[in-house]
């Protein structure tokens, strides 16, 4: 016997909420002139930056309670900004349906310093590309919600599949990523000249934060450690307009993915 949790009254009342909140987010996030890329981009920044993870309902096993559903649900993910991974995922689907692009909720299995165990995640098709997104993870691993993070936007299956298992045979395959965050923007590094010289460029340009990821297996992977500040301060010191008193810098190591927020000054 199966167990409803809404009355038909409730649900199609649910239905139009979210259809309400779904078309609000797109009009504030997408617009026509923005490429599928760009689309990708909005929405995960979107659900990043305003869901929180439920840890309650991660450690519950009450399918029937509708608190503990919801939250696997896009219910939690846009009625309340609080859910789970497959919350995640199904709203960034969701959205993904409504906005015409391609996509799929893979599910499958997670381990890092974060969780491991069951997880749920993304796979979206861009101008013919298909890449894996994680909005859950990026969400948790980011330092604040004001912070961008990209770790896991547009990954190829090998590269997700350092922490991610799942049944290939059941979900299109991503054989490359050519529209990962890092290789689009040309901050993909491999050695310190590399990483002073985008530190230039962007500080020159006064970006508010600064995203790079280093290329695992790379001299500069056994460098970054001891080398980021100092190239922070030269390729501020190269600057002739601005200078950068103070900065902050963080990311996630474990995923070669950094940040820095400079404060700046004019000379």
């Amino acid at each position: 016997m199966p167990v409803y949790l809404y009355s038909p009254a409730e649900a199609s009342k649910i239905r139009s909420q979210l259809d309400d909140v779904a078309q609000r987010i797109i009009d504030e996030h997408i617009n026509d002139h923005q490429s599928d890329y760009d689309k990708v981009r909005s929405l995960h920044d979107y659900l990043k930056s305003n869901l929180e993870y439920d840890t309650v309902a991660a450690g519950s096993h009450r399918p029937n309670d509708r608190n503990i559903a919801e939250a696997h649900n896009i219910i939690g993910a846009l009625l309340k900004n609080k859910c789970v991974c497959e919350g995640f995922a199904k709203a960034f689907k969701f959205l993904c349906d409504k906005i015409g692009l391609e996509c799929w909720v893979v599910s499958g299995k997670g381990s890092n310093s974060i969780s491991s165990g069951p997880h749920a995640w993304n796979i979206v098709k861009i101008n013919g590309y298909y890449h894996h997104v994680d909005v859950t993870w990026d969400n948790q691993y980011a330092d604040s919600s004001a912070v961008p993070n990209y770790g896991y936007m547009n990954l190829s299956d090998d590269e997700i599949a350092k922490d991610h298992t799942w049944n290939r045979k059941n979900y299109p395959k991503c054989p490359s990523s050519p529209y990962n965050y890092f290789r689009v923007n040309n901050a993909l590094l491999d050695s310190k000249a590399q990483l002073e010289s985008m530190l230039y460029n962007s500080l020159q340009m006064e970006e508010e934060i600064i995203m790079f990821r280093v290329v695992r297996g790379s001299i500069l992977e056994r460098e970054i450690n001891g080398c980021l500040t100092d190239s922070i301060q030269r390729a501020a010191n190269r600057c002739k307009h601005i200078s950068v008193p103070t900065f902050r810098y963080g990311g996630v190591p474990e995923q070669l993915t950094f940040f820095v927020q400079p404060d700046y000054c004019y000379r």
